[in-house]
């Protein structure tokens, strides 16, 4: 196919195909390895002695991405591996998104050129139906409503290499200011070895601003240019994909504009809905308000060495770079408490210089006298009406002065009448994180924690970064037209430059609503209204799981720092068993024991156990897991909700545990999937691969899930369904009719 080859269409949601021509032995069982599309091995004479099945392996997968506007053109270059002494055969599959161009395809095999043809949804189908029914494997079933694009090609020669480039092009969904982009990355998880390196690079370029760039896939880093450009990327390694891509970017003229995605099943009576509010992003000093900054640092003995060292060059970062409109102090503390000056000073030459010299001679001695450190930084901003920002780096307990932890709060309390915002940060092992955590949460600020392994500047000037540029302070958010509730994060943070608000929530109540955000912009008070509808998104079921994801975090939070309850912690063994959300708390979920049907009840007592544990380990590697586990989650805003840091600090990854299909969750017990919902009564027990098992497939709402194995239980829509070796093989006209098949 030659570069100036005309466009092959492709009207439906398609499938784009390859035969890989090769010779090989008969792998007609053997599964599939799956790179953006999966590689069918083709049924061949056996050569002998070879025992062992070959297949392919997938080396990398990279996707670069460049939208203007509405239009998206996508790029994807796979390497594959032929590890065998013999050149091998098979077919390839690889998804496009509806209505989506391709304009050119290449295989990387010397001078050789490839030709294609498409095939309709209608022959696909029947294709798809025949391989499933030999393999006797249901992994295309979720692509039976699919087409394909077919090009034969050359083998991938023993021992050797393939690199493939497929180029296409489509228009992005658009719903008003928002576009969506979806990749389709999830024939991956089917892969039974990891890729070496997976990435996705998108430019995105528009001719309003843009605003609002949020995937709630995957966990994205969003470069922004400048208002009119961005650039995304997401890069893992040794990885086995398992979802689509899907990214949202929105674009308006607003200084600060909002944007809405909601959903609404059949059953709940309340709607789920995500709102994000995005300043714009080429602000000038003019838009930037003014603040009072004080940092206090902790240089007790035990901050000696290089703790200390990374403490002054995480400041003297910070003094570089505060803003001219800015007025600051220093406090360092160890028995007693030191400042650079008796009042804030400006940000000018002279005074930077001093600050820099003030930060070089810090010493570590002494120590740790945290009440009055508190106390004089506070004091330094409570005369002032600017917002105001503190922050402070420890690295243990209260030692000297007041050190009773609560006694500290309820003095931060009265020292802090401004409600300024206090942001802590604790180095190592030895820090209280619970009374850190409370701190920062009581003045509406946040927390950060820093493992002896870890870089105190790194994390210090990351946030500082973030903060130091804010766009609208002490937001609050109304809406009338429907009732709102149960929203996440409770606490709203300020909008800074390059910021953005997702809030997670619930809704009743009518479709159009007004929503009225206020803040300050310095010292004004500003107010914007929005007119917003509330009718459902299309394709946006993962809103529950991420709302369920946030309000797991906040109820982890109120456990840890304020005590437990039976209801609480019902509450998060719910949710976590209904959306897989996984804790360090609730991964007995994924045992292969676990009575799935039972009550919360059950498991409250274990629990509830397993939580005081962790209550009482206030410092040390355990309590910091604790704070990282339920801040990742309270601000959880993609589905990556299956992985926690054990006591050790140490990832737990449970992605082969569980499978989320659209709005349910299947557990593996035993070999079969189970689904959350599934009970064990008035059970339909279906052979698999049987004519019953395809008349379900042909349902749209069904064959989703019968991709997820050949075992499987499943509850739709109160009907609970079994599909295994052994069951019927027909069904009856009234199970037809129960389970909606005409």
């Amino acid at each position: 196919m030659s570069n100036n080859s005309n466009y092959l269409k492709i009207k439906k949601r398609s499938m784009f195909l390859f035969s890989l021509a090769f010779l090989s032995l008969n792998v007609f069982y053997n599964k599939p390895v799956f790179a953006d599309g999966f590689i069918i091995p083709h049924r061949q004479k056996i050569i002998r002695p070879i025992t062992e099945i070959p297949n392919f392996s997938v080396k990398n997968h990279f996707v670069n991405v460049d939208i203007n506007d509405q239009f998206a053109k996508t790029t994807v270059k796979q390497i594959f591996k032929n590890d065998y002494n013999m050149d091998l055969e098979g077919t390839y599959f690889f998804p496009i998104p509806a209505e989506a161009s391709i304009s050119n395809f290449f295989m990387y095999m010397g001078e050789q050129k490839v030709k294609g043809k498409i095939y309709s949804k209608e022959e696909a189908r029947k294709i798809y139906e025949d391989i499933v029914r030999k393999r006797r494997d249901p992994a295309l079933l979720e692509y039976f409503n699919d087409g394909f694009f077919k090009a034969s090609i050359f083998p991938i020669p023993a021992n050797g290499q393939a690199k493939t480039e497929l180029q296409y092009q489509q228009l992005n969904k658009a719903n008003s200011n928002i576009f969506k982009y979806v990749y389709t990355l999830n024939t991956e998880k089917l892969s039974n070895t990891p890729l070496e390196e997976v990435s996705i690079n998108v430019k995105i370029k528009t001719s309003k601003p843009l605003k609002s760039i949020y995937s709630p896939t995957h966990e994205i880093k969003i470069n922004r240019i400048n208002d009119n450009q961005a650039q995304v990327t997401y890069k893992v390694k040794n990885t086995k994909p398992n979802s689509e891509f899907i990214l949202y970017y929105t674009v308006s003229e607003k200084d600060i504009d909002v944007n809405l995605l909601t959903y609404h099943d059949e059953i709940e009576t309340k709607g789920y809905f995500l709102l994000m509010a995005s300043p714009k992003f080429n602000v000038t000093n003019k838009d930037i308000a003014p603040k009072n900054i004080v940092f206090i640092i902790d240089k007790s003995g035990s901050m000696s060495g290089e703790k200390i060292d990374q403490a002054k060059d995480a400041l003297k970062f910070c003094i570089k770079n505060l803003n001219k409109k800015d007025d600051f102090n220093i406090v360092s503390f160890s028995d007693n408490v030191e400042s650079l000056s008796q009042e804030l000073s400006s940000v000018n030459e002279s005074n930077t210089k001093k600050a820099l010299k003030f930060a070089d001679g810090i010493e570590a001695e002494g120590g740790t006298n945290i009440d009055s450190a508190l106390n004089t930084g506070l004091d330094f901003v409570n005369n002032s009406k600017k917002p105001a920002t503190i922050l402070f780096m420890t690295d243990g307990e209260p030692t000297v002065g007041i050190q009773n932890t609560e006694q500290i709060l309820k003095n931060v309390k009265t020292y802090n009448p401004n409600k300024s915002k206090i942001f802590t940060f604790g180095v190592g092992f030895d820090v209280n994180t619970q009374f850190l955590d409370k701190i920062s949460q009581q003045n509406h600020g946040d927390s950060e924690f820093v493992r002896p392994e870890e870089n105190i500047e790194s994390t210090v000037s990351n946030l500082f970064n973030k903060i130091n540029m804010p766009v609208l302070n002490d937001i609050n958010i109304k809406y009338s037209g429907i009732n709102a509730s149960d929203m996440y994060p409770k606490e709203l943070p300020d909008l800074f430059k390059g910021s953005q608000l997702v809030i997670l929530g619930r809704y009743t109540d009518g479709s159009r609503a007004t929503v009225k955000i206020s803040g300050k912009v310095g010292n004004q008070n500003k107010t914007f209204e929005y007119p917003l509808n509330f009718n459902k998104s299309e394709n946006t079921d993962y809103l529950p799981k991420l709302w369920a994801t946030r309000k797991i975090g906040f109820l982890l939070d109120e456990i840890r720092l304020k005590g437990s309850n039976k209801e609480l912690v019902d509450e998060i063994i719910k949710l976590s068993k209904k959306y897989g959300i996984i804790t360090e708390f609730t991964s007995f979920l994924v045992k292969e024991d676990t009575n799935l049907s039972a009550p919360s009840s059950t498991y409250r007592d274990s629990v509830k156990k397993k939580m005081g544990l962790a209550k009482n380990s206030s410092a040390g590697s355990w309590a910091i897991s604790q704070s990282r586990n339920a801040s990742k989650l309270k601000n959880q805003a993609n589905q990556d909700s299956t992985s926690y840091l054990n006591e050790s600090g140490e990832t737990v990854r449970l992605d082969n545990q569980i499978q989320n299909i659209a709005n349910k969750t299947f557990y593996q017990q035993k070999n079969i999937w189970v689904d959350g919902d599934f009970k064990d009564l008035k059970v339909i027990k279906i052979k698999v691969f049987s004519p019953a098992y395809f008349e379900l497939s042909k349902i749209n709402s069904i064959n989703k899930y019968l991709s997820v194995g050949n075992d499987i239980s499943v509850n739709i829509k109160g009907i609970n369904i079994q599909i295994g070796r052994i069951g019927k093989e027909n069904l009856t006209n009234a199970e037809k009719a129960l389970l909606g098949i005409k």
